[in-house]
């Protein structure tokens, strides 16, 4: 349930946005802040989410794949009104972002350097939005 709020506030918050490239950065910046408060918190619901990353239980692949649409429906839109490049193929485009967001989100990774990580989000983000803009 946690994970799916996460994804519904993200989307609410997205949809304010009209700016592509500002969704990019909104996007991996709050997985980050998210991951964080949500992981390190507590260390039971650590522990949990860890095993179900690692075990790739339905819930953690729901979530994966959600930020994947997301991410995919904001690199659309970005190419569509022409803030974005077209000639990197659609879906190499969105998992190479979406493998970029992994160290953002993946509980065992999370709890490796959390005190830093808002603060590489963003500068992976924003590296990210210059790789895709024209």
């Amino acid at each position: 349930m946690m994970l799916e709020d996460l994804i519904k506030n993200l989307a609410n918050l997205l949809a304010q946005i009209d700016s592509p490239g500002e969704c990019i950065i909104i996007i991996i910046s709050n997985i980050a802040v998210a991951s964080t408060n949500m992981f390190l918190e507590d260390r039971k619901m650590h522990d949990l989410m860890a095993l179900s990353f690692r075990e790739k239980w339905a819930s953690t692949e729901k979530y994966r794949s959600d930020l994947l649409k997301i991410v995919r429906e904001v690199v659309i839109r970005g190419r569509e009104i022409g803030e974005f490049e077209r000639k990197t193929p659609l879906d190499e485009t969105c998992e190479a972002i979406h493998y970029t967001m992994e160290p953002f989100y993946d509980p065992i990774l999370v709890q490796q350097n959390p005190l830093e990580l808002p603060e590489e989000a963003v500068a992976v983000a924003k590296l990210v939005r210059r790789s895709l803009t024209l």
